[in-house]
Order: structure tokens, then C-alpha cells, then sequence
């Protein structure tokens, strides 16, 4: 095991963590998930795995909370049957024991893409099933994501914690951005070497590729998709804050900017995810105009959309020659992608883990045992139809729950931010996620929506017990 430069930094600050307010270590750990390329141990006895510097601050928070008297009971609270954290304990629980024995009980008689170090080089040779490093590094991720989740479901119980968190996301989407001008400078300075301090992590690195002359916006992370992944999170919570006047200068600069980054990433799951995103915003501001529940704000982003877009197409038909560099740039990163050798990969892998799938009757191959192209297609040849349940009652509870609170505005609005994010990452992990982890990001916008908040006696009595893990 070596520790690197940037891992230095993260345990100075997890021992900060350790001692300081709840509050710092949240902030933390939420601009910390930014380091996407970043590794700070390197654990050759698995193959060179990375951990990163959010999962060593993620162990510092857990320390944090549970040093508190009431620590364990509050998080124990969040797995109550009525609860999300329920379903989603259920399917850490099955993905566990699947990762453990289902490659041995199919070992040999399946053939997966594997996601090992040690085997084909990075793994993305077909191989017989088996016991892989890929089994341990993601039951390590989906622990993390289990505890990420309770900590800040029990974290946000008032409207106080409810905004910092909040404002936490607004200051992390600045730092994105930032880190996104530094990429686009120090590819087009030829000073790409300076940002090596936070691209060591032993994936593979794709920060100096570009299409057609636009640069792959990769910023913090190792490649286009995964900037994409994390950005598409950042604007959906800032975009959806701007519109209810949250942190409005902040929201809306952050929201913007988020917007124009995808838009210039070239990435298809940008692309593919904002659209469909987009899409379900328009709608869903249609049915509160109708309603006559629309903002103001609602309203001229209703009545705005219409107009950039006659505005886009006057300046295509008037000016050929930028109508040719976009047609070329979308050509490329969407219709040409599935025949590119990127997508050929990928579709290989898909295609593979739908027939690992039907190999072990619907059972899975185990966590972490195969590679594929979509958290969906993932979740299924992994862990199988019991954990696939397991896994979808928990996103359907999370995300169309009744999460609203009619006396109170603010935290209603910063839910319904938490589950527009929500919302975006499954769709954009959907089209490109190679992995049952959906990631920090997400697990964190989802325990904003679960937050308890409310208010009757019972409840009272509760928060005043661990109100003490906010301050």
C-alpha cells in the first residue's frame, strides 16, 4: 500500500474532520467527490486499486458521527422499514453475499468482461468467471455509499442544515468549474503535467483527447463521461435552487456555467443525459404553469426555451459554416458513436453481461465480477433479480416519494433539488455507467431527500437528542 502526495492532504484534513463541527466534514467530503482521477492510496495487493480522497474523508465523517452519544441510534433510525435506507441495506446485503459467492458457485462456466487489474492488462478482455480484485474494491465503494447515505439522511433534520448542505453543492459546482477552466488552459497551453497531482489514480487517462478540435472537458476526473456524470448532478441541484430564488446569484451563475461545460464537453452522456433531462424540466414546468404553481422564474425559463432554440436555428441557416462544425461535432459524439471503437467496447460489454445474466438463470455473476455500459445492465447481471428488486424499490421510494412540506418553502425546494440530481445521475448512469456504484454524488443528494424533517412531537424529541451532530 503507498500513500500519495494528494493522500497526505486528505488524512491532515480526515483528522480535522475527526475533531472539528459535523458541518466542516460534510462540506468536505461533498467538494472532495470532485477528485474523480485522484487516488489517495494505492493498494498493490489489489492489483494497484485506487482509494480515493472522498473515501478517506467518507471514514473520517463516519468517526465524526459515530464518536456522538446518540450516533448509532440516528443512523439505525434511517434503516427503519418505512425508510428508503431500508431497501437500500437490503441490496448492500445481497450484493455482499453475491459478491462472495456467486463467482465461486459460476466460476469457470460463465464468460464476463472482467474488471480486474491483473487480468488482460485492465480487464476488458472476455475471461472465465472467477474471483477478481473487482469483487473486494466495489463491496468496499457500495459500503461507502450505504454509511455516505445514512450520515447525511441523518444529517439533514432542519432548515438550517438543510440550506448549508445546500450551499455546500453551490461552492462545490464553482470548484467543478474551476477545475474544468484549469483542464481547457493547461490543454491548450500544453501544460497538462501541472494537473498530474490530481490525476494519479491508476485508471486510465483520457484528459488530452478531442473532437474535431474541441477539447474533452475532463476537469478533476479521468475521462469526458465521468466529468459529464458528476456536472449533469451539480446543474440539475443549482438549476432547480436558481428557480426557487435559493442562493440566487450563486445558484444561477453555478447552474449556467454547469450548462455551458456540458454543452462544450462532447461527451455522449452529457449530451444523451441533458436532453432527457431537459426534457422532463420542460414538462414538469408545464404542469406547474397549468397548474398555476410556476414561478416566475418557471415561466421565463418556459417562455426562454423556445426563442434560444428559433435563435440557434436562425444562426445555423445564416452562418453554414458553424452549422457544419456542430453538425460534425454531433455526428460524432452520437450518431457515429455506436460504430466507433469506444462504443463497439461497450456495446460489447452490454451485450455480454446481458447473456451472463441469462447463463445463471437470472441469479448474477456477483459484485464487482463483470464490466458493462449501464447501471441498469450492471445492477441486473450482478446481483441478479432478487437484488435488482431490492435496488429498484429503493430508487422508486427515494425518488417519487413525498418528500414536500407545504410549511416550510425552503426545504421543500432544496428536496426537490436533491431528487432533480437525483434524477439526472441515474439517467446519465444509465447510458454509460459501468458499475452498480452510482457514486458518492448521488448517495448524498439522496439522503438530502430522505431527510426526515418533521415535525410532530415524536420527531421534536428525536432531533433534540441528535440535533448536537449538526452543529
Amino acid at each position: 500500500m503507498a500513500i500519495e502526495g494528494i493522500g497526505l492532504i486528505a488524512f491532515l484534513i480526515a483528522g480535522l474532520i475527526i475533531y472539528l463541527p459535523v458541518a466542516f466534514g460534510a462540506r468536505a467530503l461533498i467538494i472532495s467527490t470532485l477528485l474523480g482521477a485522484s487516488a489517495a492510496l494505492i493498494v498493490t495487493a489489489l492489483g494497484g486499486a485506487s482509494i480515493p480522497p472522498a473515501h478517506v474523508l467518507l471514514g473520517a465523517l463516519c468517526i465524526r458521527m459515530f464518536r456522538e452519544k446518540y450516533g448509532w441510534v440516528a443512523i439505525a433510525h434511517r434503516c427503519a422499514f418505512s425508510e428508503p435506507g431500508f431497501w437500500f441495506l437490503l441490496t448492500c446485503v445481497t450484493a455482499l453475499l453475491s459478491a462472495y459467492f456467486f463467482p465461486r458457485f459460476f466460476e469457470g462456466k460463465v464468460d464476463v468482461y472482467s474488471v480486474a487489474r491483473d487480468y488482460a492488462g485492465f480487464g476488458y478482455g472476455v475471461s472465465p468467471l472467477m474471483p477478481v480484485s473487482g469483487n473486494i474494491t466495489q463491496s468496499f465503494y457500495l459500503v461507502g455509499d450505504l454509511l455516505c447515505f445514512l450520515i447525511f439522511a441523518n444529517l439533514a433534520q432542519n432548515r438550517t442544515t438543510y440550506q448549508y448542505l445546500a450551499r455546500s453543492f453551490c461552492i462545490c459546482a464553482l470548484v467543478n468549474i474551476a477545475f474544468a477552466a484549469l483542464d481547457i488552459a493547461t490543454w491548450a497551453t500544453g501544460t497538462a503535467d501541472l494537473m498530474l497531482f490530481v490525476r494519479n489514480a491508476s485508471y486510465r487517462m483520457l484528459n488530452d483527447a478531442d473532437i474535431g478540435g474541441f477539447k474533452r472537458i475532463v476537469g478533476s476526473f479521468s475521462e469526458a463521461s465521468a466529468f459529464a456524470y458528476v456536472t449533469i448532478g451539480l446543474y440539475a441541484f443549482t438549476f432547480r435552487l436558481w428557480l426557487d430564488e435559493h442562493h440566487s446569484m450563486l445558484s444561477g451563475f453555478a447552474a449556467a456555467v454547469s450548462f455551458l461545460l456540458l454543452l462544450l464537453s462532447t461527451s455522449t452522456t452529457a449530451y444523451v443525459a441533458l436532453a432527457l433531462l431537459v426534457l422532463m424540466q420542460l414538462v414538469n414546468l408545464t404542469y406547474l404553469v397549468l397548474r398555476n404553481q410556476a414561478s416566475q422564474r418557471g415561466v421565463f425559463v418556459l417562455v426562454l426555451f423556445p426563442l434560444v432554440t428559433l435563435t440557434l436555428i436562425l444562426t445555423v441557416l445564416l452562418f453554414p459554416s458553424i452549422g457544419t462544425i456542430f453538425q460534425d461535432l454531433i455526428e460524432t459524439t452520437l450518431f457515429n458513436k455506436l460504430g466507433s471503437q469506444s462504443g463497439v467496447e461497450r456495446g460489447d460489454w452490454n451485450k455480454q453481461a446481458i447473456e451472463a445474466f441469462f447463463a445463471t438463470s437470472g441469479v448474477g455473476v456477483g459484485l464487482g465480477s463483470i464490466r458493462t455500459s449501464s447501471f441498469l445492465i450492471a445492477v441486473v447481471s450482478n446481483i441478479g433479480i432478487v437484488g435488482s428488486f431490492f435496488c429498484a424499490a429503493f430508487l422508486l421510494i427515494l425518488l417519487f416519494g413525498r418528500y414536500g412540506y407545504a410549511d416550510d418553502p425552503h426545504v421543500s425546494s432544496i428536496k426537490s433539488a436533491a431528487r432533480s440530481a437525483c434524477l439526472a445521475l441515474v439517467t446519465a448512469g444509465s447510458i454509460s455507467g459501468s458499475f452498480i456504484d452510482l457514486g458518492l454524488p448521488f448517495y448524498i443528494y439522496a439522503g438530502i431527500l430522505a431527510g426526515p424533517y418533521q415535525q410532530n412531537q415524536q420527531s421534536k424529541s428525536f432531533h433534540k437528542k441528535t440535533s448536537r451532530l449538526t452543529k
